[in-house]
């Protein structure tokens, strides 16, 4: 916030547009500021984009934590998911085999009933002669 105590410069507008904080008589605690000139909405204090769930300081901390984790574990958990990507593919491919599969057995299986009946001697399936 700059000298004036009812004016804040909008950090989207080239020159810093300067918006007047006109709520703040009626709540001192207000952080969002939409600039009229550009319409950018940001944080009245930090510049940055409107957070009324964390402080400004906690913002800061998150997004250094947040950076700290894509610069030194994201490609980690990019390849983690990659790798289960690429095993649920697989297991995707081994259910269409296996229901191949079991297409294959059942017509085996009704072509038997059609052609085949079973030994009285050995109790083996065998083909019906006529």
């Amino acid at each position: 916030i700059l000298s004036a105590p009812n004016i804040v410069r909008c950090p989207g507008c080239p020159g810093g547009f300067e918006v007047p904080l006109l709520n703040l008589r009626n709540n001192p605690n207000l952080l969002s500021v939409t600039c009229p000139y550009c319409e950018q909405c940001f944080c009245a204090h930090c510049k940055q984009l409107p957070h009324v769930l964390c402080t400004c300081e906690e913002l800061v901390r998150y997004g250094n934590l947040w950076n700290r984790w894509v610069a030194e574990q994201r490609a980690g958990f990019q390849r983690s998911q990659r790798a289960n990507a690429e095993a649920i593919r697989r297991a995707e491919k081994e259910q269409v085999a296996a229901g191949l599969r079991l297409q294959e057995y059942e017509k085996d299986e009704a072509w038997k009933e059609q052609h085949c009946r079973i030994c009285p001697h050995c109790r083996r399936v065998c083909e019906k002669i006529e």
